[in-house]
């Protein structure tokens, strides 16, 4: 795991207010699937994804 990206989760979910730490994981995610963190972690968040909705 790239080191920015466990900073940035550890950092949201560390905050105490629920609303606050859902809004900051979903900005990290956002950041995955964006390519923010490297695109090995965006290719594999598109699989991911991919593979949720197949199976559903």
């Amino acid at each position: 795991m790239p080191q920015h990206l466990r900073q940035d989760l550890d950092q949201a979910l560390a905050l105490r207010d629920d609303a606050d730490r859902r809004a900051a994981v979903d900005r990290v995610v956002q950041g995955i699937t964006k390519g923010t963190y490297g695109t090995t972690f965006q290719r594999q968040s598109e699989s991911a994804t991919m593979r949720g909705r197949s199976s559903s």
